[in-house]
């Protein structure tokens, strides 16, 4: 038995989180600079007037991700089932949103800046650094929403390297124009955020320009009466998630407030730059959330278990070793850590300790948040929208507590509060695990309505020949026509051995074969990390001087599969066939 391997799941895996990572990485860069801009060129109270923006700039990532990222996941889910007029709906309802929406938000808060002002601050020090911010940032959001946008879906469709050169472009965009407009211009606070509007409007630029050439599979559609029903499904797909990042931004509003009003400007200071080192680690999480909802969505709407669980522990073990190492540096550097954002931080005492403290909060509350998105895939969206609840409580209550009571202590808060969490969040997914019931598996979230074998298939006549016979018995077991299982056996012999003869042998290479069976049909997914082919060919394809026995295979494999499709995307063919049962 060709049991199933890692192979391809960590092809896809290193393709799409490290380009996520790095697409993460590149927007937390952008915040980064403009924080450390800010801190030397203008002045900590100016970096504690950003901080103190954080909730705001949360509600809009809440509005971004219920705009960006519910469409994202119905469209892995489309693509998994080859719906691509469903899929072109999808990005059309995705970007009218994203425009409509982001204006009236632009509109909002220019309209309500003082009120939002002077409900977010109660410094005199720090209120006028805010209000000039907010007198221009709101058109910025208006453009991230849309960026967002179009980061998920590019990502989705199997293209993360086109999402990270998009932002990478946006962010040096940014970051030269962060130092001009602040210190050639003179433009103080407003010049981070005239730069952030030009960082949007570069990305959104090179995506437009881009399309045509990377084969990606979204195309304008003119909206139709369908765009309603696309949308309201999307909105409802990204909606727990939209509650989870709504939550997280009334729990930085709260917690930004108690500090403030209990340790004032320079304990304010400390949380703003531990504020910047957290999101640095959030970085990771986004990456690893952004490969869980895209690529484990295909795997979980195509009834791969096996592939699921594996690209799960990858994602988890990824996590846990870069914040890890993260948490070492700060313990080793904290001083030069603060020396980064402000020079001021040279007669700040009691910040060595300060951040070490909370430091220890970085890898459970990084395996806190990736756990909404597992619990979001299982289809546990309450539960994953609870255990976000949970955070803001326990946090908020904990600094709140020790703040009264044992001042001295403070930083402590975090990661007790945060360890709790995951203690509570493991019970939890172990009591799930002893009540799963019969054809579902909790530790994947797949209905198993359909039953299926997975395998796969070393690069060898043999190994082929081997997992055809597999195959033919798996299918004669759950009673398919023997006309069926015949054109599944051409089927699979012509392209696997395609691909063991003209596909670039690698050490240890194999392709993956996913044979399904339900009421009325019978689906073959077929993957492989070669170069892009694609095996869908019709007759007016090939003239009569060009017959080849390669030709002429791929036409007999055309005619028996009541369907077949193919798409390059994390840099693997994957090849979609049907056959009616």
């Amino acid at each position: 038995m060709n049991t199933r391997n890692s192979y391809l799941v960590s092809r896809a895996f290193k393709n799409y989180f490290w380009a996520s990572l790095l697409s993460s990485a590149t927007i937390q860069a952008t915040m980064t600079v403009d924080a450390i801009v800010v801190g030397n060129y203008i002045g900590v109270e100016a970096l504690s007037a950003i901080n103190l923006m954080m909730p705001i700039t949360l509600l809009v990532t809440a509005l971004s991700t219920l705009i960006g990222l519910g469409p994202s996941i119905m469209a892995a889910k489309a693509i998994s089932n080859r719906n691509y007029g469903k899929v072109n709906m999808i990005f059309t309802s995705a970007i009218c949103q994203g425009v409509i929406i982001g204006l009236i938000v632009a509109a909002s808060i220019s309209l309500f800046s003082v009120e939002i002002a002077t409900l977010l601050c109660h410094d005199a020090q720090i209120y006028p650094y805010l209000v000039d911010y907010l007198q221009v940032i709101p058109w910025g959001f208006c453009l991230t929403i849309l960026t967002f946008s179009f980061v998920s879906l590019v990502e989705t469709d199997g293209h993360p390297q086109l999402a990270t050169k998009a932002l990478f472009v946006g962010s040096l965009t940014n970051i030269i124009l962060d130092i001009f407009f602040v210190q050639v211009c003179g433009l103080g606070i407003q010049g981070v955020a005239w730069a952030n509007i030009v960082n949007n409007i570069f990305v959104i630029v090179f995506f437009l320009l881009r399309f045509r050439s990377e084969r990606v599979s979204y195309h304008w559609l003119w909206p139709n009466k369908n765009i309603v029903n696309v949308t309201s499904a999307g909105m409802k797909e990204g909606l727990p998630m939209m509650v989870n990042d709504l939550i997280y931004s009334l729990m930085l509003f709260l917690l930004n407030n108690l500090i403030l009003v209990t340790y004032g400007s320079q304990g304010l200071f400390f949380w703003s730059i531990c504020i910047q080192l957290l999101l640095l680690s959030m970085v990771v999480v986004d990456g690893a959330e952004g490969a869980l909802l895209s690529i484990g969505s295909m795997l979980a709407s195509g009834n791969d278990k096996n592939g699921f669980r594996i690209f799960v522990r990858q994602l988890v073990v990824a996590i846990s070793a870069i914040v890890l190492l993260m948490t070492i540096l700060i313990w080793l550097f904290p001083e030069e850590i603060a020396q980064i954002f402000s020079e001021e931080s040279n007669d700040l005492t009691g910040w060595n300790t300060a951040v070490r403290v909370f430091s220890l909060m970085l890898l459970p509350y990084a395996l806190n948040v990736f756990m909404r998105s597992f619990f979001h895939v299982l289809g546990y969206r309450f539960i994953g929208v609870l255990f976000t609840l949970a955070q803001l409580v326990t946090m908020v209550s904990s600094l709140w507590v020790t703040a009264h009571w044992k001042p001295q202590a403070v930083w402590w808060s975090f990661p007790i509060s945060v360890s709790l969490l995951s203690l509570i969040q493991f019970g939890v997914l172990c009591l799930l695990y002893k009540r799963r019931q019969k054809g579902y598996n909790i530790l994947t979230g797949i209905e198993t309505d359909k039953v299926s074998i997975d395998l796969s298939v070393g690069y060898t006549t043999d190994d082929v020949l081997q997992t055809i016979d597999q195959v033919c018995n798996f299918l004669k077991q759950h009673h398919v026509s023997p006309q069926t299982i015949m054109c599944v056996n051409i089927c699979c012999e012509e392209l696997m051995l395609n691909i063991v003869r003209y596909q670039p042998h690698k050490r240890n290479p194999y392709m993956d074969l996913h044979v399904a069976v339900t009421e009325n049909k019978v689906t073959l997914v077929l993957k492989d990390a070669g170069h892009p082919f694609n095996p869908v060919i019709s007759v007016h394809d090939v003239s009569l001087q060009d017959t080849t026995e390669s030709h002429l295979g791929l036409m007999v494999v055309n005619s028996v599969c009541t369907t077949l499709t193919h798409k390059y995307m994390y840099g693997q063919n994957v090849v979609f066939a049907e056959f009616s049962k």
